[in-house]
């Protein structure tokens, strides 16, 4: 009977003191799930809009009379300024932490400046007149590539430069103060050159904000003012040449691939 109970005791024993001991045995760590990466692969397309913030207008009236002369104004108290809005569309492909892309533009822009020109002259009775001279972009494009670098422990905060092609309708005006309604314009495309830089966010796996600056340098376009030589003279062969700043920003919807979901999670496991 003592050896019953002796028994029974050293089961109970075992019974109450093996979880405690289990408790005390190495376990196996979880593995630890590393964040999933932002994914900026894929098509979007957005809407845009912005202002100029400086620019640099070549205005010469060129006198056919006299080979190689020409008359230079210059812009005093009102450069191109003026906003503009508009759409783009693009690509992107990720490799890493690296973004290659392409992007293209199209704006309506309200973009006009006014110039100080000499004094000319009425072709009829030789009065000397007060003369105004401007010139005006009412549309401008871009196609441009772009090299970026996401930061950030998901990737989502995007760097980039980028880099490419202009177009832009403008136009040369001319008019005096003291024939009324004596104004003339004429409109030309032209093309150039842009590069700038510039960050975007992603928000949500499909929504991005973008703000951008580019430089933007247009070749010169001759103006002939057709007209315009019938009232002012001198004033039938003019050469423009535009470069500014512009500064905007960009909502864009994602279509990429796999819903903002990058790689798969990398799993640390020790």
């Amino acid at each position: 009977m003592k050896k019953l109970l002796s028994a029974t005791a050293a089961l109970a024993f075992v019974a109450l003191t093996a979880p405690a001991n289990a408790a005390d045995l190495p376990v196996k760590a979880p593995p630890i799930a590393m964040p999933v990466m932002y994914n900026w692969s894929g098509i979007y397309i957005g809407v845009e809009g912005g202002a100029v913030m400086g620019q640099t207008t070549h205005w010469r009236e060129i006198d056919p009379l006299a080979e190689g002369h020409t008359d230079e104004s210059v812009d005093i108290g009102h450069p191109l300024h003026g906003g503009f809005v508009g759409g783009e569309a693009g690509f992107n492909w990720q490799s890493g932490r690296w973004v290659f892309g392409i992007e293209g533009d199209g704006n309506w822009a309200e973009l006009e400046e006014a110039l100080t020109c000499e004094n000319d002259f009425l072709t009829g009775p030789q009065v000397d007149i007060k003369e105004t001279c401007g010139s005006r972009i009412r549309a401008f494009y871009t196609a441009r590539g772009r090299i970026g670098y996401v930061l950030g422990p998901t990737g989502s905060f995007l760097v980039y430069v980028t880099a490419g092609g202009a177009w832009a309708s403008q136009s040369a005006r001319i008019g005096t103060l003291t024939v009324p309604f004596a104004t003339f314009e004429q409109w030309k495309n032209t093309a150039g050159w842009t590069a700038g830089g510039g960050a975007e966010y992603g928000i949500t796996p499909w929504l991005t904000l973008k703000a951008e600056v580019l430089y933007v340098d247009l070749a010169g376009k001759d103006f002939d003012l057709t007209g315009c030589g019938a009232v002012i003279s001198d004033c039938e062969h003019t050469h423009i040449q535009h470069s500014f700043v512009m500064a905007r920003m960009g909502l864009n919807w994602l279509f990429n691939w796999g819903k903002g979901k990058g790689p798969a999670p990398v799993v640390a496991r020790y």
